[in-house]
């Protein structure tokens, strides 16, 4: 059975890929990093992610990504 994040923890990050990073609780409790990015470009609410997979929140940091990358 695939876990559905409970909640997520923002948190300082110095990985090559962000300043920030978020940490999911999973439904049986285990804690697993899910994503890093960069503060100054990117942006992310606990209530966008509650309810997901790691798999799924990975995809909404990657469109996310995309988008800010692809704006004029």
């Amino acid at each position: 059975m695939t876990m559905k994040i409970v909640s997520v923890r923002f948190q300082d990050s110095d990985h090559r890929y962000g300043d920030k990073e978020a940490v999911a609780t999973l439904e049986d409790g285990r804690e697993e990093f899910v994503f890093p990015w960069f503060s100054d470009e990117l942006s992310f609410r606990e209530e966008e992610l509650l309810g997901l997979t790691v798999e799924e929140a990975r995809d909404v940091k990657t469109a996310r990504d995309i988008a800010y990358l692809r704006a004029p």
